[in-house]
């Protein structure tokens, strides 16, 4: 059996909840009726579950067995700040139409802004500036600073497109944690030039720095949204004490 046989099973039940297959507040079929769907073990479906209760799609009931707990009315528009994906993987989990504006990509030396973000003086970056349309509307102004020296070759039709699918498909670099900053800050004249938070004079923020595999910093981020479409969730579990 494919060792990834999991993945596919999550997908599939993710799927069926989302489409109402298996409404809220109502169980997903046991682990042995799982297990003789889709002729695996108990190990691959339990496997599977679990993904399901990392994104708050169900919660395991002792006595009862897995209830789904996602809403659809909520869950689906919901920013969840609290996965390493690029937003074009984002919204094209969520069937959302989005398109990006390049409005500026230039490499330079490193000074005194740059330094107080974590790079070295003189360090070469490559900086890019993009503006995120979902569904036609202006939506988000994207900053991020990338090292060249672990990220080569950005281009303005790479920057169009994924720069995460570039880093990790084409240069093999794997982003392993990201550091996130979630705060409210007022409408600058610049993002006033390209974004409409009105009613309000304030964008939502999420300033990121990413790491590899070696503890580098691979890129320092900062999204700037508009509020009307801005939202924050995470996932929180209650631990046993010890």
């Amino acid at each position: 059996m494919p060792a990834q046989k999991y993945v596919e099973i999550y997908r599939e039940l993710k799927e069926m909840i989302e489409e109402g297959r298996y409404p809220a507040e109502t169980c997903i079929p046991t682990e042995y009726a799982l297990v003789d769907r889709y002729k695996c073990s108990r190990n691959t479906i339990r496997r599977a579950i679990h993904q399901l209760q990392e994104i708050g799609y169900v919660q395991s009931i002792h006595g009862k067995g897995v209830v789904v707990i996602y809403r659809k009315d909520y869950d689906h528009v919901q920013q969840t700040t609290d996965r390493i994906e690029s937003s074009t993987a984002y919204y094209s989990r969520r069937n959302t139409r989005t398109e990006v504006q390049v409005l500026e990509l230039r490499h330079y030396r490193a000074g005194e802004q740059e330094t107080a973000m974590g790079f070295r003086k003189d360090q070469r970056l490559c900086f890019v500036k993009r503006l995120r349309f979902v569904e036609g509307t202006a939506d988000a102004i994207e900053c991020a600073w990338f090292p060249e020296e672990k990220v080569k070759g950005i281009t303005t039709e790479i920057a169009q497109n994924s720069i995460y699918e570039y880093i990790g498909g084409v240069l093999g670099q794997k982003i392993i944690s990201s550091k996130r900053q979630i705060t409210v800050d007022v409408a600058t004249e610049d993002d006033l030039r390209y974004l409409d938070p009105a009613p309000a004079n304030c964008l939502g923020v999420i300033t990121s720095r990413s790491f590899n595999a070696d503890g580098a910093m691979i890129e320092y981020s900062q999204m700037r949204k508009v509020p009307q479409t801005f939202v924050y969730s995470t996932i929180a579990r209650q631990q046993k004490l010890k």
